[in-house]
């Protein structure tokens, strides 16, 4: 398990379909998946774990 993490759920409103990405934080992606129905309401938000503690971007 990686000591920092980034997390990215992208998501496609018109088709309300995304992905869910974790990354190392240095763009090299250690997960992917699909999400073939979503109502998530924006279009993106990317979420940092660091030490088993979740932040937001704004609070790294």
């Amino acid at each position: 398990m990686e000591e920092f993490q980034v997390w990215v759920l992208s998501v496609d409103l018109d088709q309300s379909t995304g992905s869910l990405q974790c990354e190392d934080g240095n763009g090299q992606v250690l997960c992917k998946k699909q999400i073939l129905f979503t109502d998530f309401p924006l279009a993106e938000i990317k979420i940092y774990v660091s030490d088993n503690v979740i932040l937001l971007p704004s609070e790294y």
